[in-house]
């Protein structure tokens, strides 16, 4: 709004009225298509004609000469006996009164300046108004001279003004919140207009700056959204997620974006997930244990918060250690139908050092070993038969024997185990006949027999085994002859005499 000093003369107020009335007049004249002209010519001259007569002859017999005052004294008398017309104070207090006027109305305008480059008129712009029209009144008084009045009225507009400037800060705030308002409401029409106005009313504020670049991409960050969840519902999970990575790039702080990313991604971990679950149990029924394990240790990587991954580990470790055992438990079964029973033996104890709870491997190991054993015992007596001789060894032997025929059912080895030792301790019970040659002068010993003394042939009935004969003579070297006597044998002759002499010396 322009303001001018506008104290005009009525003189100058009149002359504008008359140039408004002679341009009203002559609009008016011209108007009329020169309608009786000649009339109106012939009466214009004929007036000019007497006035110019009147003014040729008559008028200067009607002028007084002045008469010049000769004497200064008695003129200055007379100009200051003359009144004046001048009112010097009264002119000084109206310039006064229109300086204060002026330099409220520059404030007036200054605020007025400050609060349009705000935009004022799109949040107060009744109360902006008003106050100008408070302004303009005053100016009206201002033209009058009526400069108290004018003063008033522009100290009230300037109040006003300076009242709306200090509401700026409030206003920011309440456009600033209806703009995230807006925002979070997805309305980027309304969300625009009012972080538009929260800039005007503080053009430096980053909040306001970046809450309105946020609504300027509003309506592109949800189409993407919108796209995205179309996406998901296809089952189009990674391009679901780029189109949110999109949105995002545009508006990282946007609320809607944020939850459909964490949406996508959990939708892509699961499905990731089952895949990887999926495959493991795949391995784990066609028993391909370390794979599985492979597998459903990257689904744990991927969803560490499922308690799957660890069940379907655990139970392909069991299943990988119960194959295991099985293949041992049935390798030893095999071992044991072929009647190697120290072979079984170990497998079924390898099987117990992997779970030492398997019965059917306790079991097994006790009836193996034990078969073991007894088939070593028979064949140490199988293969030692001359130990029978002894007494002691002959019982355990018998023990052993007894011990084997008690057996039920027993394999054709244990059976042709049972009759060789029954043969052999049957013949180990049966008495051999010997001859021992000597000179009669040789002393013979049989030890676990006795000293047999001196002979030339003595006979006896010893039980097979070996034994062991010693001859002695004095000033002869002695001999010794380790003899065995096979079950059955015959004709058992030993010569047993000293014939080496011994050197005295």
């Amino acid at each position: 709004m322009t303001h001018k000093d506008t104290s005009e003369s009525p003189k100058q107020i009149l002359n504008s009225a008359k140039t408004i009335d002679l341009n009203s007049n002559n609009q008016s004249r011209a108007s009329k298509k020169g309608l009786n002209i000649n009339l109106y010519y012939l009466l214009g001259l004929t007036i000019l004609i007497a006035a110019l007569i009147f003014v040729i002859f008559y008028l200067p017999q009607t002028i007084t000469k002045p008469t010049l005052e000769t004497d200064s004294k008695v003129f200055m008398e007379k100009e200051l006996n003359k009144p004046i017309d001048e009112s010097p104070w009264h002119e000084a207090q109206l310039a006064k009164h229109r300086k204060t006027s002026q330099t409220i109305l520059a404030k007036v305008l200054e605020k007025q300046n400050t609060l349009e480059n705000h935009h004022v008129n799109l949040w107060r712009k009744d109360q902006f108004k008003h106050a100008l029209d408070k302004a303009k009144m005053g100016d009206l008084s201002y033209r009058s001279q009526e400069f108290d009045k004018a003063i008033a009225l522009y100290n009230q507009s300037l109040n006003q003004l300076a009242k709306i400037e200090l509401e700026i800060p409030l206003f920011y705030d309440k456009y600033l919140k209806q703009g995230i308002d807006a925002l979070e409401k997805n309305d980027a029409k309304k969300a625009k207009n009012n972080l538009q106005i929260a800039m005007y009313l503080q053009p430096n504020a980053i909040e306001a700056q970046e809450k309105y670049d946020r609504a300027l991409v509003l309506n592109k960050v949800l189409s993407l959204n919108k796209e995205g969840v179309a996406l998901i519902k296809n089952k189009a999970l990674n391009i679901a997620q780029k189109r949110f990575l999109m949105a995002a790039a545009l508006d990282a702080n946007s609320k809607i974006t944020q939850e459909n990313i964490k949406i996508v991604n959990e939708r892509i971990k699961y499905r990731d997930f089952s895949k990887v679950m999926s495959q493991g149990y795949v391995n784990l029924n066609n028993k391909k244990f370390n794979s599985a394990i492979k597998f459903f240790t990257r689904a744990q990587n991927i969803y560490p918060e499922s308690s799957d991954p660890k069940t379907a580990i655990l139970q392909s470790k069991n299943e990988k250690t119960l194959t295991h055992i099985s293949k041992i438990l049935k390798l030893a079964s095999e071992l044991e139908k072929k009647l190697k029973w120290e072979a079984s033996a170990e497998q079924y104890n390898k099987a117990l050092l992997i779970d030492s709870s398997l019965i059917s491997a306790r079991v097994g190991l006790i009836r193996t070993k034990s078969k073991a054993d007894l088939e070593n015992k028979l064949n140490y007596i199988i293969n030692n038969p001359m130990r029978l001789s002894n007494n002691n060894v002959y019982q355990e032997a018998k023990n052993t024997y007894n011990i084997a025929i008690k057996i039920q059912n027993p394999d054709k080895n244990l059976a042709s185990q049972i009759a060789v030792v029954e043969q052999l301790l049957e013949k180990s019970s049966l008495p051999i006949d010997i001859e021992i040659l000597s000179d009669d002068l040789t002393s013979v010993t049989i030890y676990r027999v006795g000293d047999i003394g001196h002979f030339t042939n003595k006979h006896l009935s010893l039980k097979p085994g070996e034994y062991t004969l010693i001859g002695s003579r004095s000033g002869y070297r002695d001999i010794r002859k380790v003899v065995t006597l096979i079950p059955g044998s015959q004709n058992n002759k030993i010569h047993v005499k000293c014939i080496e002499k011994v050197n005295n010396g």
